[in-house]
């Protein structure tokens, strides 16, 4: 023991160790499985929309189709900027290059012809207005709120001359503690596509550039860039201060820097380098979508827009490049906008926590120290429980942090539980084949002296194994972990021996074949290897007389250890498979099919309804008449879709004493199994007032009780056992 908790000692800080290092390492598939788990709880981050949405203007294919190819003379461009200002938008972001003279404009072919043609052309008949597309487009910017999306250069570098203004007006608050302005941990760009300058002094500016992460998808937004000396806002972020009417940006400062901006009295969490997650919520009909062509139609109505922002460029992927999101694999720049645009207006956002790392490392150290030990130390239902525990508080903390704005990844704690039940359940193992081989000698004198014969006589039949009709019964001690509290180890192992012995003997009395002791409970069959002539009698009359004879070793417990002992007996008739389901070197004969399953679930049942034995249909129709019998109830039991019935084995002698009960019992029943549930509650009532140490009739009247609160759309008589919380009163 004391090597194997070394073993266990070792792997454990291996395990933990591993973990911290991928956590603060951070190798790029620990990043892109931390991604995927973002992308899977990005539905939970819901919010309700107080404000209209953004809606995006598209020059979509029918735009293109019916007012021609892109680019357009700038006066069509420019009169849809007038239509959307005129349908009561508060701001409309341009995601359009505006950086190049139009060179379709009159003025512009003229002098090109001059130039290039000594042609001199003039124009009649042509208003003022439409003599330059330029100045037909600087107009209509003048009119309308406008913010013009530009893109940043990293690489290009241009004159300091040629950078337009910011046209913000950037107040900081808090303490930066090194020699560098904050500024200086936003992205950098060398220079921008600025537009013309005619358009500069008519409309603002608002950065249009996208980030992908590694994996290609898109999942943040650079809010804030540093271009020159001066800091640039985002289309989303400007066009927003635009609708509100503000020229003012706060900057939130601390000793790492940045970490919030704010409009007014809106306040957005971000990364030191302005960056924010965005909270993509809904498919591709997220947003509203208004073709630019039906603008230009006249065809989109006043109160569709009216109070809205908007946005105008292209949806079709031959003009621009499409990005992929944790929600579409094709997605428009405008959707991305949009989706950032409509986070920051709700003051919804999504942020890894400041906290964050020492909650990682104390998980990591938590569960690494409790997987270890209950993968080495426990049995397979708690370790499996603990980490099913485990993993499934992890995954659901998450989510809730999650729905609450708080990105913490799940991945750690989950991969150290899995990686501990990995290193740890092999090397467990191979410890217990090795005790499974020193005691087996031991242990293979519980085998019948019929299948030792058996074998002795005709070992290659065994090995193959047959399907066989049997009687199968399972046994279990009630509060057995109860007991385990009150005794010590010596004083259990004395119980369970004196428990087992007799009750092993009546199992061979009446010609049944002892498969197995699991911990507190007993498996036996009948049938097999033998014949045995009407094994489902044998299998009851066994049943019958282990309680008879708990009865006489329950004097014995309470004057050795002051309490009695209570068991649950479970019978069912099935055809199984049965022989040997080990090795040539040793042979394990048992059974295996749905009918050892059920018999298992049958016994499970005495608890429920607190009778001594509960057996299937198949084996009291075989036993005839040979019993008094109760039936108990018609119902699913987990695992198993097929319904079985349930009755009551019991003597002759004490049916008759029970004969009125029992008879009192079905006509009451038959109100419940016709649906009648009143007249049933009534009847159960009077049952458990006269009976009052009956479960089975207090179970029937809070399951009444129940489908009078929540009746079934179709009743069909039959119970699913599935509501747990019928029977917490009796601590099952």
């Amino acid at each position: 023991m004391e090597k194997s908790a070394k073993k266990t000692l070792y792997v454990g800080t291996l395990v933990i160790c591993g973990v911290m290092a991928l956590y603060f390492l951070q190798p790029s598939f620990i990043q892109r499985l931390d991604h995927k788990i973002y992308d899977m709880l990005l539905p939970m981050r819901h919010w309700s929309t107080r404000l209209p949405p953004p809606v995006l203007i598209e020059i979509d294919e029918d735009s293109l189709e019916k007012h021609g190819p892109w680019p357009w003379p700038r006066y069509l461009a420019a009169e849809a900027i007038d239509k959307v200002a005129k349908l009561g938008v508060k701001a409309i972001g341009l995601d359009i290059a505006l950086s190049e003279p139009d060179f379709s404009s009159p003025r512009r072919m003229r002098e090109l012809l001059k130039r290039d043609k000594s042609v001199d052309i003039a124009f009649t008949g042509l208003p003022e207005e439409l003599f330059d597309f330029d100045d037909f487009m600087a107009a209509s910017l003048r009119k309308a709120p406008v913010v013009i999306g530009v893109r940043t250069h990293t690489t290009q570098r241009l004159s300091q001359q040629r950078l337009p203004p910011a046209g913000i007006v950037l107040e900081k608050k808090g303490t930066w503690r090194t020699k560098e302005p904050a500024e200086y941990m936003l992205p950098h760009a060398q220079s921008l596509s600025a537009p013309l300058p005619l358009f500069l002094r008519e409309a603002s500016l608002g950065l249009t550039d996208i980030t992908q992460e590694p994996d290609g998808l898109v999942r943040r937004h650079h809010l804030l860039w540093l271009v020159g000396q001066e800091v640039y806002p985002a289309l989303p972020l400007r066009l927003l201060m635009r609708s509100l009417n503000t020229d003012t940006l706060e900057m939130h400062l601390d000793s790492k820097g940045l970490y919030m901006v704010q409009i007014g009295n809106l306040r957005l969490p971000v990364k030191p380098d302005g960056s924010m997650l965005i909270p993509f919520h809904g498919d591709r009909n997220a947003y509203l979508r208004v073709s630019a062509g039906a603008i230009l139609r006249a065809e989109v109505p006043r109160e569709l827009l009216q109070g809205r922002t908007a946005f105008i460029g292209f949806s079709t992927h031959d003009i621009v490049k499409p990005w992929s999101t944790p929600h579409l694999k094709s997605a428009s720049s405008l959707e991305i906008y949009a989706a950032t645009l409509d986070a920051i207006a709700h003051g919804v956002s999504i942020e890894i926590p400041a906290w964050a790392d020492r909650l990682q490392v104390t998980g990591i150290l938590l569960l690494g120290v409790v997987s270890a030990l209950a993968f080495s130390l426990g049995r397979a239902p708690v370790h499996l429980s603990l980490a099913g525990l485990g993993i499934g508080g992890s995954i659901f903390g998450s989510a809730m942090l999650f729905s609450r704005g708080l990105f913490l990844s799940p991945l750690y704690a989950l991969l150290t539980i899995v990686a501990s039940g990995l290193l740890i359940l092999p090397l467990r193992a191979l410890g217990e084949q090795r005790q499974r081989r020193m005691l087996r000698a031991a242990f293979s004198r519980y085998v019948s002296p019929e299948i030792v014969q058996r074998v002795t006589n005709d070992r290659d039949t065994l090995l193959s194994g047959e399907e066989r009709e049997l009687s199968i019964l399972f046994t279990d001690i009630r509060g057995f972990s109860s007991l385990s509290e009150k005794l010590t180890p010596p004083q259990l192992a004395s119980l369970l021996n004196r428990c087992f012995a007799p009750m092993t003997a009546i199992v061979r009395e009446h010609d049944g074949t002892l498969d197995k002791f699991i911990g507190d409970a007993l498996m036996a069959f009948w049938n097999a290897p033998l014949t045995i002539p009407r094994h489902p009698v044998r299998a009851v009359t066994a049943a019958l007389a282990m309680h008879d004879s708990l009865a006489l070793l329950n004097r014995e417990f309470v004057a050795h250890f002051g309490f009695s002992v209570a068991m649950g007996t479970g019978i069912n008739t099935g055809s199984v498979y049965v022989g040997n389901m080990g090795s040539t070197e040793f042979i394990n004969y048992t059974l295996i099919g749905d009918d050892v399953n059920l018999a298992s679930r049958i016994e499970s049942l005495c608890a429920v309804y607190d009778v001594p034995i509960v057996a299937s249909e198949e084996t009291m129709l075989d036993c005839g008449g040979s019993f008094g019998v109760q039936y108990l109830d018609t119902l699913r039991v987990k695992g198993r879709e097929t319904p079985v019935s349930i009755f009551l084995p019991m003597s002759w002698d004490t049916y008759a004493e029970r004969k009125e009960e029992i008879v009192a019992w079905m006509e009451t029943r038959a109100l419940y199994k016709k649906g009648d549930f009143k007249k049933a509650a009534e009847a159960f009532a009077v049952l458990c007032s006269i009976y009052p140490g009956v479960r089975l009739y207090a179970v029937y009247l809070e399951r009444i009780r129940l489908l009078l609160t929540r009746p079934p759309a179709r009743w069909d008589g039959i119970w699913n056992m599935d509501e747990k919380s019928l029977y917490r009163r009796w601590g099952i």
